[in-house]
C-alpha cells in the first residue's frame, strides 16, 4: 500500500463525515421549523421586522417556481439526490464543498419528505413553505434556503477554485485554498505500508505539544505548495497514539521532521520548529531524491 492510497481514504473519510453531518443538520432543522410553523402560524400570521412567517402549501418548487408541478419536481428532487450520492461515494470533496453538497442533500430530502408524506398524496404532496422576507414576493422554507446558499456555494468554489471535486485523483488539503499535496494522518498500522516505495517528509508531533501545534500550519502549507503529483509525499504522526512508529526513528524530542526514504531509511532529520525557509529547504531536499528515485524506476 502506498501514501496515496491512505490519503485518498483519509481525506474521504472527513469529506462524507462532513456532508453526512451537514444534511442531517439541515434536514432535522428544516423538519423542525416546519412543525413549529405548522403549530404556530397555520391560522394565524406572525412577523418580525422585515419577515412575514405564513404557511403555504406549496405543490411547485422551491421560492414557489412553477407551481403545480408536484410530480416533477418530485422526480428533479429524487434525480439530485442520487447524483448528489454519486458525487460523495465516488469524489474526493474539499470541505467546502462537502458542505455545499451537504446542504443541497439536507435540503433536498426536507423537501421530498414533504412530497412524499403530505397532502394530497405520496409524489404530490405540498412542500410547507413559511417565510417570507420584504420586499421579496416568494414564501419559501429552510430547505431553500440551504438548496440557493450550496448553488451559489459550489458555483464560487468552481470560478475561484481550490475547494475542488475529483474523482479519485490527489488535490488541495480541504482547509487549504492552494492545489497541493495532502498531509496524510498515519499511525502504527499504516506507516510502514504507507512509506513503502515513497519518499516521505513525517512530522512527529502530540496534542500536549505547543511548538507542534505551531509547526501544523506551516507543515500544512509547504505541503499545499507541492504539486499533489510530486514523487514527495508528507505525513504526520502523533507519538502518543503511535509509539511504534516513533520508536523506529528514535524520535525522543518533538516536533522532529523526518525525511525517509523508499526503503524506509532516514535521509534527513530537523529536531525543533523550524522556520519557513528551512522547512523549504527540506521539501526541496527531499523532492529531488523523489524525482530522482522516480527517473531511475522509469528507465
Amino acid at each position: 500500500m502506498t501514501l496515496s492510497w491512505f490519503e485518498s481514504v483519509d481525506a474521504r473519510d472527513r469529506a462524507r463525515r462532513t456532508v453526512i453531518v451537514t444534511a442531517a443538520v439541515v434536514l432535522g432543522l428544516d423538519q423542525m421549523s416546519k412543525a413549529i410553523a405548522l403549530a404556530l402560524f397555520a391560522e394565524t400570521d406572525g412577523s418580525f421586522g422585515p419577515l412575514r412567517f405564513t404557511v403555504v402549501r406549496n405543490s411547485g418548487g422551491p421560492f414557489g417556481v412553477a407551481d403545480g408541478a408536484s410530480f416533477a419536481w418530485t422526480a428533479a428532487t429524487v434525480a439530485i439526490l442520487i447524483a448528489g450520492v454519486v458525487v460523495v461515494a465516488r469524489s474526493r470533496l474539499g470541505f467546502r464543498t462537502a458542505l455545499a453538497v451537504g446542504a443541497v442533500l439536507g435540503g433536498g430530502a426536507g423537501n421530498l419528505i414533504d412530497r412524499l408524506a403530505r397532502q394530497p398524496g405520496a409524489g404530490s404532496g405540498a412542500v410547507i413553505d413559511w417565510i417570507s422576507f420584504e420586499p421579496y414576493p416568494r414564501v419559501f422554507n429552510l430547505a431553500d434556503v440551504a438548496l440557493r446558499v450550496a448553488a451559489v456555494a459550489v458555483l464560487v468554489v468552481m470560478l475561484v477554485g481550490g475547494d475542488r471535486v475529483n474523482g479519485g485523483a490527489a488535490t488541495a488539503r480541504e482547509d487549504d485554498a492552494a492545489t497541493g499535496a495532502v498531509v496524510a494522518d498515519l499511525d502504527d498500522d499504516s506507516f510502514d505500508g504507507a512509506l513503502e516505495g515513497r519518499v516521505t517528509i513525517v512530522d512527529f508531533w502530540a496534542p500536549w505539544c505547543g511548538p507542534c501545534k505551531q509547526l501544523h500550519p506551516l507543515f500544512d502549507a509547504q505541503a499545499a505548495v507541492t504539486r499533489p503529483d510530486s514523487p514527495l509525499r508528507f505525513a504526520r504522526v502523533n507519538v502518543d497514539e503511535s509509539p511504534d512508529a516513533a520508536s523506529a526513528f528514535k524520535v525522543m524530542n518533538i516536533p522532529t521532521i523526518v525525511v525517509i526514504g523508499p526503503d524506509g531509511q532516514e535521509l534527513e532529520r530537523e529536531v525543533g520548529l523550524p522556520g519557513k525557509r528551512r522547512l523549504a529547504q527540506l521539501a526541496k531536499g527531499a523532492g529531488s531524491i523523489a524525482r530522482t528515485i522516480t527517473v531511475a524506476d522509469q528507465a
